[in-house]
């Protein structure tokens, strides 16, 4: 911008104020710009955090959806808990799990998933040779006595584990220990 000589001093002013609203513009632009950037970061994170989330209750439904389909056809009951501990091991990051049934008093392992150096579910015909923990053995002796579940309970070595009864009213058919 430019002004010609003779100046007029209404003249300057006027361009002089339309400099400095013009300014005063820009900034509050980039400003709001920059919110708006913040602003879409922290949407894009919304958005991941929930499409996370859906993902997660989608595996939860579909081993829901499987464990339901199965159970109107004919399984076996190694079957059918291999196929609900496939779908606990989907719906939680685990690095060890093994289902035990009561037989006879004693703890039986029935299925089971990253044991004896193997990755993956492996089914009761291969656990002849598995034998429950001393801390598991316990534990089950408390739950037959309270007849409750045990969390965050350790075995010395610092490893945390839960373990879940099997009921059947007050019966209780077995564990699941995670």
């Amino acid at each position: 911008d430019y002004i010609r000589k003779p100046f007029h001093k209404e003249e300057v002013l006027v361009r002089v104020h339309m400099h400095l609203e013009r300014g005063q513009l820009i900034e509050t632009l980039t400003r709001e710009s920059q919110e708006l950037v913040k602003l879409n970061a922290q949407l894009e994170e919304k958005v991941t955090e929930r499409t996370q989330e859906l993902h997660q209750k989608v595996i939860e439904l579909e081993g829901k959806n499987k464990i339901a389909q199965s159970l109107l056809t004919v399984h076996t009951l190694p079957q059918t808990l291999n196929l609900v501990l496939e779908s606990i091991t989907q719906i939680i990051t685990l690095s060890r799990a093994v289902i035990y049934l009561v037989d006879n008093n004693e703890l039986k392992p029935a299925s089971a998933f990253g044991i004896l150096g193997i990755d993956g579910i492996i089914p009761s015909e291969q656990l002849d040779q598995f034998q429950p923990s001393a801390t598991l053995l316990q534990a089950m002796e408390t739950l037959q006595r309270q007849q409750a579940v045990i969390h965050g309970q350790t075995d010395g070595v610092g490893e945390v584990f839960t373990l879940m009864p099997i009921l059947r009213d007050d019966d209780l058919l077995g564990l699941i220990e995670i």
